[in-house]
């Protein structure tokens, strides 16, 4: 007992110096930022200015959303996301689902797909638009990005295991089905977490049962490893129907370094895309069973203007889009 109040005591005499320590100006300005920086979300550096998703002006739709914590890391086989997508009812997601249907499976973000759309409007294009993503805190705030953006009815996001419910969920879509993408999906290094990744036997017959004639399949990586084992997968299980683009080739990769987002806007945006890594962009298209100017596909696929169509190249490329 003499212990305990001893202790009690010293603790009480030192009460008024903690006291003062916290009253200094200092110490008050210090705790201010320190609440400041906890209630104001971080900017994405996909969203900076220097960023080929800096026009879209998504720093300030997010920065009153707050923060979106998210897992970089899912694991598909978990049974949470063994359940297949229902049924959708494409009248309430799109304006026109007779339109040719663009999907990007793993959309992480969903920045791409929101580029894509403006400059394909710009182009008058018309497509719609459809991110598949296993992170349903990602699918929510991308919506809320095509509300804000006035895309929504020709943009939409859904949150589902593209291993299991790609071909379900798509085979009721009413329009043609005009092109497939993977773009910088988790690698799963590990032999054992292989059988994770998103590109499976599965994907690659889903895939084939929907494309139309002229319909082209996308596959972009910054890991020489799950590049080739994409392009293996679509080689293996659907290389009867499939050819080699003419447009596969190496791409560039947007990069940013800690010292570019220092620079900020003294940095020009055609010095921040630079080649800094072994990208593939693989290119596969269903074989025409008929002319291919009557393919809903033809246009993009006869066009030599890569950036045009979000394949890749340096205007619009996709790597910064898993930065979060």
């Amino acid at each position: 007992c003499k212990a305990t109040n001893s202790l009690q005591q010293q603790q009480k005499q030192q009460q008024p110096a903690v006291q003062q320590l916290l009253q200094r100006p200092q110490v008050q300005q210090q705790q201010q930022r320190v609440r400041q920086n906890r209630s104001k979300p971080p900017t994405n550096l996909a969203d900076i200015q220097g960023s080929p998703f800096h026009e879209l002006g998504l720093k300030d739709i997010t920065d009153g959303m707050g923060r979106v914590r998210v897992r970089q890391h899912v694991n598909p086989l978990a049974s949470q996301f063994q359940q297949p997508a229902p049924i959708q009812d494409w009248s309430t997601v799109f304006r026109d689902p007779q339109l040719p249907l663009f999907v990007d499976m793993g959309c992480g973000p969903g920045r791409f797909l929101l580029l894509l759309c403006k400059h394909h409007q710009r182009q008058q294009q018309h497509m719609n638009y459809l991110g598949l993503e296993i992170r349903q805190s990602l699918v929510q705030r991308a919506n809320k990005w095509a509300k804000e953006l006035k895309y929504d009815g020709q943009v939409h996001y859904h949150f589902t295991n593209v291993s299991i419910s790609l071909a379900g969920l798509l085979k009721s879509y009413p329009g043609p089905i005009a092109m497939l993408s993977a773009q910088f999906p988790d690698p799963h290094f590990k032999k054992r977490h292989k059988k994770r990744r998103m590109v499976q036997q599965s994907v690659v017959q889903a895939a084939r049962e929907l494309l139309t004639p002229g319909g082209q399949i996308f596959l972009q990586s910054d890991v020489f490893d799950a590049i080739t084992a994409m392009r293996d997968e679509f080689e293996q299980h659907a290389g009867d129907v499939l050819e080699l683009s003419p447009l596969h080739q190496t791409a560039p990769v947007f990069y940013w370094t800690a010292a570019d987002e220092a620079a900020g806007s003294k940095q020009a945006p055609a010095a921040a895309a630079v080649a800094a890594s072994h990208a593939e962009g693989v290119h596969h298209s269903i074989q025409p069973e008929s002319d291919s100017q009557n393919s809903p596909a033809s246009g993009s696929s006869g066009s030599s203007d890569h950036a045009s169509c979000g394949c890749s190249g340096d205007s619009i490329d996709s790597g910064t889009d898993d930065s979060d």
